[in-house]
């Protein structure tokens, strides 16, 4: 899928359901509401996102009216990662890896700034905010240009609104080629919120010198694909695999390698699993073979690591017919209780926090049916007393190793449920095991 154009959730969220169609639409967009937009030149293209939210974004100028009111929000120049973004994102903030951009366009009434920069030799990620005196999504067709060249790449955001009219978030863009450690890029938004106009920005970037690659030799045999782990990336904003999968292209083959469903859990020798930022992808026919390139991005690994586990998986997909709801009344008085995701695993629900604006659910991963240690939660959300359902921008964020937290915007409290799916067991594959050399 070549998705030139913003998320297909928001398209959704602007269009009237009826109700008796809802949960149709809820089941066929599970494996979608991650998904990232791409732009890419080869046959076929994958990009996806686990840690990341589809997003939604908008934002301001650092002199318009808007902003002066909420300048506390806004991180000040150079600590735009140190106060937003993933984890490896606040952690280069905080070590001041990144670069100061500040930088403005406006067109069409909507001003958008990119902030701050950070490239580690795998991903590209710009730091922005934008404004608008309407409430829009973010910026979507995208030209890169490094060195006056355009480039092939993948991308994914994240962000949040901090008023209707306001937006902050970042862009991470996963080159297909590898880029000099220095160059000029030029940036080219060609749409904002589905407003065409042309905002364009260009600036020198300069990859950070604190990232050690390794190339594990290790190859696996799948079916009839050859998987093996191209590369390691150990840096302090996240740890890169990039992944090289080749089968014959007329071939049936029980393991699909270009499911958009395989992933990777990485877990260190002390039994921590690193987190799923961002994942991405591109193929192409080569000499009657499929050749399948795929980079998965994770948080940064424990400076004592020295061993680390690869485990590759296959999510199973489900359709309508087959998949079955599970329906909980979301309510203080019943805590802790669980939720019940099938042969996946059971999520323990901890705690509530309500306030006007918002509902936060925590929840820990109560037992590990699959790998013997948590994978990332499935798909949940919130259904109100009408039976409408209210779904969270953002994926479940990680609080600490098993507890995590998904906030809904909602001023409802009272009579909501918490719902999400039962889901088979996912196929484990052969894992890689990679020692790390410090």
């Amino acid at each position: 899928m070549n998705n030139q154009y913003p998320n297909l959730k928001d398209e959704v969220n602007r269009i009237q359901v009826p109700d008796e169609k809802l949960s149709s639409i809820i089941t066929n967009t599970i494996n979608e509401a991650q998904k990232k937009k791409s732009r890419k030149k080869s046959i076929t293209t994958l990009s996806a996102a686990a840690g990341l939210a589809v997003t939604l974004f908008l934002g301001s100028t650092l002199v318009s009216p808007a902003m002066a009111n909420i300048a506390s929000d806004i991180p000040i120049i150079g600590s735009f990662f140190e106060k937003f973004g993933d984890k490896g994102l606040q952690i280069a903030g905080q070590k001041g890896l990144t670069q100061t951009v500040e930088q403005t366009d406006e067109d069409n009434g909507i001003s958008v700034t990119i902030n701050e920069v950070f490239y580690d030799g795998s991903r590209l990620t710009l730091g922005y905010t934008s404004e608008s005196q309407s409430q829009v999504s973010g910026p979507g067709h995208m030209i890169v240009k490094v060195n006056g060249e355009e480039i092939t790449y993948s991308s994914g955001q994240a962000g949040y609104f901090i008023n209707p009219e306001l937006r902050k978030g970042t862009i991470s863009i996963h080159p297909q080629e590898k880029l000099p450690e220095e160059f000029d890029v030029n940036i080219i938004f060609e749409d904002v919120g589905y407003v065409l106009g042309r905002w364009e920005f260009e600036f020198p970037v300069k990859q950070s010198n604190n990232v050690t690659v390794l190339t594990p030799k290790a190859i696996r045999e799948i079916g009839n694909a050859e998987m093996r782990i191209s590369s390691l990336e150990l840096g302090p904003a996240g740890t890169s695999l990039n992944m090289s999968i080749i089968n014959d292209a007329d071939t049936n083959n029980e393991f699909d390698p270009n499911s958009s469903n395989l992933q990777f859990h990485i877990m260190e020798e002390n039994g921590q699993s690193l987190e799923l930022l961002d994942h991405s992808g591109h193929g192409e026919l080569v000499n009657g073979k499929f050749e399948r390139n795929l980079n998965y991005f994770y948080t940064p690994l424990s400076d004592s690591t020295e061993n680390i586990r690869v485990i590759p998986y296959t999510e199973q997909e489900m359709t309508v017919e087959d998949s079955e709801e599970v329906s909980i009344p979301l309510v203080k008085k019943g805590l802790p209780f669980t939720l019940n995701q099938g042969d996946f695993q059971e999520l323990l629900i901890t705690d509530i926090d309500s306030t006007d604006e918002k509902v936060t659910v925590f929840f820990n991963v109560l037992n590990e049916k699959v790998i013997g240690h948590p994978l990332p939660p499935k798909h949940i959300w919130l259904e109100d007393s009408q039976g409408k359902a209210i779904m969270s921008a953002d994926s479940p964020q990680r609080v600490k190793k098993d507890t995590f937290k998904i906030e809904f915007m909602t001023k409802m409290q009272n009579g909501l449920k918490l719902k999400t799916y039962k889901y088979p067991k996912p196929e484990i594959y052969e894992e890689f095991q990679v020692e790390i050399q410090n």
